[in-house]
């Protein structure tokens, strides 16, 4: 290195000192410190109805027939977030000695949502299995009433609470 060359990397090397002993100086000392977070994700599960009260008015019959057209709707979607396995849905129905006979059962479930089972008839106010199979999901399903009475019933009305529930299998 040429002597000009050799001054020139002397005052880098001062100014670099100097730099290193002032800079830490000026913003003071550096200090940390640390934190133990723990983030918990509790059992999730939600159900919820998507429509509006129901009436099922049976109003038609063929002549000659004994048992009147049964009266369907659809206009119900039932909808549940789960993040835990093995779960279920069930229903349960408030009127314990209908006088007409009510059916629910569900209809386009979402795939890898759970497994239908068959057809429920509130009889009693017993809980049954709707849906079983229900995993960490978030499914849907129309749910199809069908309410059916014959002519020796005669005229009246049944009034219904149903509760879907989502619960361990």
């Amino acid at each position: 290195m040429r002597p000009k060359q050799q001054n020139i990397a002397k005052v880098i090397k001062k100014v670099l000192a100097c730099v290193t002993l002032v800079v830490p100086a000026l913003f003071g000392q550096t200090s940390s410190a640390k934190q133990v977070l723990t983030l918990q994700v509790l059992e999730l599960n939600k159900i919820d109805l998507v429509g509006t009260n129901l009436t099922l008015t049976i109003n038609s019959v063929e002549p000659g027939d004994w048992m009147p057209s049964p009266e369907v709707n659809t206009n119900t979607t039932l909808v549940w977030t789960s993040n835990c396995a093995s779960k279920k849905i069930s229903v349960a129905s408030s009127n314990a000695s209908s006088r007409f006979a009510l059916k629910v059962s569900t209809v386009d479930l979402s795939p890898g949502a759970g497994l239908t089972t068959s057809e429920v008839s509130f009889s009693d106010d017993a809980t049954r299995d709707l849906i079983v199979g229900v995993g960490k999901s978030a499914g849907k399903c129309q749910l199809r009433f069908t309410a059916v009475a014959n002519e020796k019933q005669g005229t009246g009305a049944d009034a219904y609470v149903i509760t879907f529930t989502i619960t361990s299998s």
